[in-house]
């Protein structure tokens, strides 16, 4: 049967409309793919260029045991039993931080006055009966917070922590239970405290839970400031002296001593090491229960030496690839650090490793930073930029227009 002349017409228009609407949506199509940006494209990091290793070997003095720890990282190696023992007057640090809790200084301030009265005055009394070490008060005597801190740290005097105690808390049993709630929130598990100056041999630590006063005490700026002072002049007393006689030798900063015939010699000590570059790390040191205070000061030297002989630099060199970006065309595109960064390292000292690498969406130049990476042991941080080894380029207009899920 013959189609008819209209029929083919029809047809033909159908077929000619198909066509174009066709056309138009290859067209429309077309042109969208190649308008749309490309989804982000997310970095893969690789693995961390800089690890941990060795084991750290330390002198270790003659006393019944000892830890060695850094600023920021905790303790790293301790020797001995660990049982809790006397910490004589390392006590001491604890009163400091814990009445700076009630009543906080900054680096300058003097703080409030604090007024010496006849209760003061009987505690030295008392203090001087039993041998104890004292600095001399008179009642009436006006004594800033910040030199009262100076005169129990300094020559360590166990009146002035009685003093500084009951004036912060009201009484030496508030100071007693705030203390033991403040080493609890430093994670001090093995430490009680049972007075403020340390004369009780029932105040006792570990000298792994002494490495993390330590840290405290360093990160306390007035704390930091006072342990590393040779002397002060004081209202009464006139001239004190440290009794850390080894502060300044081998790049000692403190800590604090402690002597009773309980815990025999105790000695907290910290020493910043200075790399050059800007690079340093602090290493604490704990010795307790020494056969006197001598010993375990001049023990502590070979110690903290044989420490120091084992740090080196740790380097990321510059162009060292951190993260790749997997390019769905087929390339790889690395990011890799702008420069190198170093940071001293011991053998056993974690190492902190942070590598933020940000999305990109082509097209990017070769050097176009592309985040960030940091490197780090204990409070001591370096960071590099993150830079493209290659241009990352726009892909090619048929594989566009053959990958549309790419776009957004």
């Amino acid at each position: 049967m013959r189609q008819s002349k209209s029929s083919k017409k029809h047809s033909h228009r159908v077929r000619h409309t198909t066509s174009v609407v066709l056309v138009l949506l290859i067209i429309s199509y077309v042109i969208t793919i190649l308008l749309l940006p490309l989804k982000p494209i997310y970095a893969t990091n690789l693995a961390s260029p800089v690890t941990a290793s060795g084991q750290l070997s330390v002198v270790w003095p003659n006393s019944k045991q000892a830890s060695i720890g850094v600023l920021g990282s905790g303790t790293l190696i301790s020797n001995g039993s660990q049982l809790p023992t006397p910490t004589a007057s390392i006590a001491k640090v604890v009163t400091a931080l814990t009445v700076l809790k009630k009543y906080p200084l900054t680096v300058g301030q003097q703080g409030p006055t604090i007024t010496i009265n006849s209760s003061d005055v009987a505690d030295y009394n008392s203090f001087v009966a039993q041998d104890g070490s004292v600095i001399k008060v008179v009642a009436g005597e006006q004594i800033t917070e910040y030199q009262a801190l100076q005169a129990m740290l300094l020559p360590s005097a166990n009146n002035m922590a009685d003093t500084l105690a009951i004036w912060a808390y009201g009484s030496t049993a508030n100071y007693i239970v705030a203390a033991n709630a403040y080493v609890k929130s430093l994670n001090m598990s093995t430490t009680i405290i049972s007075d403020p100056s340390g004369f009780s041999p029932n105040t006792v630590s570990t000298s792994a839970d002494l490495i993390k006063l330590g840290e405290a005490a360093l990160s306390n700026q007035v704390v930091a400031q006072i342990v590393d002072q040779t002397s002060a002049i004081l209202p009464v007393a006139g001239i004190v002296k440290n009794v850390d006689f080894y502060l300044g030798v081998d790049s000692l900063i403190g800590i604090k001593t402690g002597n009773t015939d309980q815990a025999g010699g105790c000695f907290l000590s910290a020493a910043k090491y200075d790399l050059g570059g800007g690079n340093s790390i602090t290493v604490i040191g704990a010795v307790m229960n020494a056969p006197n205070l001598h010993q375990a000061l001049i023990q502590t030297i070979p110690m903290l030496r044989s420490v120091k002989n084992q740090i080196v630099l740790k380097t990321l060199p510059a162009e060292t690839a951190i993260s790749t970006y997997k390019l769905p065309w087929g390339e790889s595109i690395n990011s890799v650090t702008k420069s190198s960064i170093a940071i001293p390292y011991l053998p056993q000292l974690p190492i902190s490793y942070s590598n933020i690498s940000n999305k990109v969406i082509p097209p990017k130049n070769i050097d176009t930073q592309v985040g960030s990476v940091s490197l780090g042991v204990g409070n001591d941080k370096n960071r590099t930029a993150l830079v493209l080894n290659q241009n990352i380029t726009k892909p090619s207009i048929f594989w566009r227009l053959t990958h549309p899920q790419y776009f957004i």
